[in-house]
C-alpha cells in the first residue's frame, strides 16, 4: 500500500505535537516532514489509521447533514399534519350527525332517510367482521407463503413466486371488487354458502353469520376479497422477519422440535 504524507486534501495547519503523534501512529518516523510529500510503502504494518479532514470540507458536510436532517424531519412532520388533517376533516364532516344523534349514532342499526333516522352500527359491524374474516384467512396463508419462500422453496422458483405474490399489491382495489362481485360471488352462492348454511347455521352465536338464503354477496365474500388484497403485505412482512432470523436460532428450533414432540 502506497502512503503519501501529507495527503493532498489536507490544507489545515496542525500543531507539531499532533503531527508527531499521527506520524508515530502511521509508523512514518521522523523522516517524513510536515509537507515534504514523500511517498513510502508500508506492507503488513498493523497500525491505527488517523484521518485528518479539511475544516472547510467538514463544514460543508455538516451543512449537508443539517439540510438532510431538516428535510427528513419535515417529511415526518408532514405525515403527522396530513393524518391530523384527515382526522379533522372526518370530524368536521361527521359533526352534524354527532351533534344531532349523539353517541347513539354508533349504536343504532336503523338507516331510514324518509324518517330522517340514521345509525352506523351496521357499517361498523360489517367492517369489523369483514376484517376479522380477512385476517383469519390471510395470516395463515401469508405465514405459509413466507415459510415456503424462505425455507423450502427451490432457488429457481423463489424469485418468480415472490414477485408474483408481491404483484398482487399493485392490482387496484376496484379490480378486486369487480372480480369478487362477478366471479367469486356466484361461486360462493352455488357451492360454498349452501354447505355453510346447512352445517353451521344451527351453531350458537356463530350460526348467525350463516343464516338466510345464499345470495353470494355479503361479509364472507368481502372477507375473502379483502384477504387476497392484504395477503402480499402480510407475506412480505413475514418473509422479511424470517430472513432476519440468524441460522443458529433456526437450527436450535429444529433441534428442539423432536424433544417437544416427546
Amino acid at each position: 500500500m502506497a502512503l503519501v504524507w501529507p495527503p493532498n486534501w489536507i490544507t489545515c495547519r496542525l500543531p507539531a505535537a499532533l503531527i508527531a503523534q499521527v506520524k508515530k501512529n502511521l509508523g512514518l518516523g521522523n523522516h517524513v516532514g510536515r509537507s515534504s510529500g514523500v511517498e513510502r510503502k508500508i506492507a503488513g504494518a498493523k497500525t491505527d489509521t488517523v484521518a485528518i479532514i479539511d475544516p472547510r470540507h467538514a463544514a460543508k458536510q455538516l451543512i449537508y447533514e443539517r439540510i438532510f436532517r431538516s428535510a427528513t424531519l419535515s417529511a415526518a412532520i408532514l405525515v403527522l399534519l396530513i393524518l391530523g388533517g384527515v382526522a379533522v376533516s372526518l370530524l368536521r364532516g361527521a359533526w352534524p350527525a354527532i351533534h344531532h344523534f349523539g353517541f347513539s349514532f354508533v349504536t343504532r342499526e336503523i338507516w331510514n332517510p324518509v324518517t330522517d333516522e340514521y345509525g352506523a352500527l351496521a357499517p361498523i359491524y360489517g367492517t369489523v367482521v369483514t376484517s376479522a374474516i380477512a385476517m383469519l384467512l390471510a395470516v395463515p396463508a401469508g405465514f405459509g407463503i413466507a415459510l415456503f419462500l424462505t425455507e423450502l422453496c427451490p432457488p429457481l422458483l423463489k424469485r418468480p413466486i415472490g414477485v408474483a405474490v408481491e404483484l398482487l399489491a399493485a392490482v387496484p382495489s376496484i379490480i378486486f371488487g369487480i372480480w369478487g362481485l362477478f366471479v367469486l360471488a356466484p361461486v360462493l352462492q352455488r357451492h360454498v354458502q349452501p354447505w355453510l348454511i346447512a352445517h353451521l347455521g344451527h351453531v350458537p352465536y356463530a350460526g348467525n353469520l350463516f343464516k338466510g338464503p345464499p345470495f353470494g354477496i355479503g361479509v364472507l365474500t368481502a372477507g375473502v376479497v379483502l384477504a387476497i388484497m392484504v395477503l402480499p403485505f402480510i407475506a412480505a412482512t413475514m418473509r422479511d422477519v424470517f430472513d432476519t432470523v440468524p441460522p443458529m436460532l433456526k437450527e436450535s428450533g429444529t433441534g428442539w422440535a423432536p424433544r417437544l414432540g416427546k
